[in-house]
């Protein structure tokens, strides 16, 4: 897989993957209250295209989609 091997993944209208550090941290368990140290990893990261993004903010201002509302398809 090509994003697991480090390269970037773009769908065009959609957006791109690429993979990001997440630096190491504490992590507190509040049922047993202990502390742990997550060690540092890499994660998956998606950045919107421009195609979604606009998409996204003409949408004349509705915050949750209607229900029975078609899905329309960029170009």
């Amino acid at each position: 897989m090509a994003l697991a091997e480090g390269e970037r993944v773009e769908i065009r209208g959609f957006g791109s993957f690429n993979r990001r550090l997440r630096s190491a941290r504490k992590w507190h368990n509040p049922v047993t209250d202990m502390t742990y140290m997550v060690p540092a990893k890499l994660v998956p990261h998606f950045k919107p295209g421009k195609r979604l993004r606009d998409g996204i903010e003409n949408n004349n201002g509705d915050v949750e989609p209607r229900i029975g509302k078609k899905l329309r398809i960029l170009d």
